[in-house]
């Protein structure tokens, strides 16, 4: 039977602490996914050809003045 030794006490206690901060980080990072998705997709919305006015484009070319 092969003698298996069990991980530094150190070691088990860096990864047990380094754990919850990536989780957090990993969470984090999908929330900023979601958000710049909908600010994306809001800006479409927002600058979509049929919400803006309509400007005369004679009224503001050269030959006009």
């Amino acid at each position: 039977m092969a003698n298996q030794q069990s991980p530094d006490l150190g070691t088990q206690i860096i990864v047990s602490l380094a754990t919850a901060p990536f989780l957090v980080g990993l969470i984090g990072l999908d929330c900023l996914t979601k958000i710049g998705l909908k600010l994306s997709q809001e800006s479409r919305e927002i600058f979509r050809g049929d919400r803006l006015p309509l400007v005369d484009s004679n009224e503001y070319s050269p030959e006009a003045n």
